[in-house]
């Protein structure tokens, strides 16, 4: 997200809003999936959808601006939660924005006074601010890497094999690997600190940084580098063309995905496209869908049924395959799917040379 993405969004341009949408959706996310908070994942993706459309409703005019506000609506509601988990009133305790403040460092410093004085009185509201903390850490440790520009990739030479081709190929080919299961990374034993105050995280550069789609270097963890990459894509949401054919239920959940909710609209695709395996635009719709909610482990699941089903893939197929191969972190396939896509005549051609540049660049 940029400040200039940011100006279509303000002006109203659909692709810009759902982009905008998605990638504070991704920074609200970050922020409520600290395991501190204890959310089941229905209520976290509730919150995740409340905190990106109150920071999409806010005068933020910069990618800076709204990456904070983002960031902040998901602190108020994770905040919010615990007190109502603890069963706690409001009245009597601190406004959440204004604990939220303290936490991003926004607050005056008699407001940080009259938190802390509170503290003091107020376990629960102490204990509360320990977990919005290592939240707001989490979502932001790791610092920036400068990044190189790499060279764009020499054009593929004219009779390169045809893109439907190149894609089932990759996909059989996926089909024959071994799962990898991926092992959860093990926790660093953490340093004991040195008595004193702690030293505080610079949230301007930060934010910066993440509008400025600049990746982490110091050993991001799996999903800091699948929120990375969601950060990269173009937010595009899946077209609704083939909807009108379906009965009621799943005519809506493609118009879901194409409205945003792309992941109640994953879920339903799925089930319908099990009721139905003949039918691979199901799963078709189904993987734009993942695709649309950054899960490219999922996408790939449904593409492979497309491609196990039809020799005569969908239009659209080799740009959202792609799309779905950097977002399981399977780089360099994605980038070859998108560079052979980029170098033929097809409409998304130039998409495709934008996205594998950009992916480049960050990494």
């Amino acid at each position: 997200m940029d400040d200039q993405l940011v100006k279509r969004f303000r002006e109203g341009e659909v692709a810009a809003q759902a982009a905008v949408r998605n990638q504070l959706r991704a920074m609200a996310t970050r922020v409520l999936s600290s395991p501190q908070w204890q959310l089941d994942a229905a209520r976290r993706q509730a919150l995740e959808r409340e905190a990106a459309a109150e920071a999409m409703q806010s005068d933020a005019d910069s990618a800076v601006a709204l990456t904070v506000a983002a960031m902040s609506a998901a602190a108020k509601r994770g905040l919010g939660w615990l007190r109502k988990r603890d069963g706690m009133r409001n009245e009597g305790h601190p406004d959440l924005g204004l604990i939220v403040g303290v936490a991003l460092q926004t607050a005056s410093a008699n407001q940080k006074f009259h938190i802390e004085k509170h503290f003091e009185e107020c376990h629960t509201c102490k204990q509360h601010f320990t977990v919005l903390q290592e939240a707001l850490r989490g979502a932001t440790q790791a610092r920036a890497a400068a990044q190189k520009v790499a060279p764009a990739p020499a054009p593929a030479p004219e009779g390169q094999q045809n893109l439907a081709d190149f894609a089932r190929q990759r996909a059989a080919h996926q089909k024959k690997e071994r799962v990898r299961k991926k092992a959860p990374p093990r926790r660093k034993r953490r340093k004991k600190k040195a008595k004193g105050a702690p030293k505080a995280w610079p949230l301007a550069v930060f934010a910066a940084l993440v509008a400025g789609g600049v990746w982490w270097k110091a050993q991001p963890s799996e999903q800091q580098k699948v929120w990375h990459m969601q950060t990269l894509m173009p937010g595009e949401l899946p077209p609704p063309g083939r909807a009108h054919l379906y009965e009621t239920r799943t005519q809506r959940s493609i118009e879901d995905a194409a409205d945003g909710d792309c992941r109640q609209a994953g879920n339903k695709l799925r089930s319908a496209s099990a009721s139905d395996p003949d039918d691979y635009w199901l799963s078709y719709y189904e993987g734009m869908a993942w695709v649309c909610d950054g899960d490219g482990e999922r996408a790939l699941e449904a593409f492979a049924k497309v491609d196990a089903a039809t020799t005569d893939v969908p239009w659209g197929f080799t740009w959202w395959y792609g799309q779905a191969l950097l977002l399981d972190l399977r780089v360099d396939e994605g980038l070859q799917v998108l560079d052979s896509l980029g170098a033929s005549n097809h409409p998304r051609a130039d998409d495709a040379r934008q996205l594998a540049a950009r992916v480049r660049n960050a990494y």
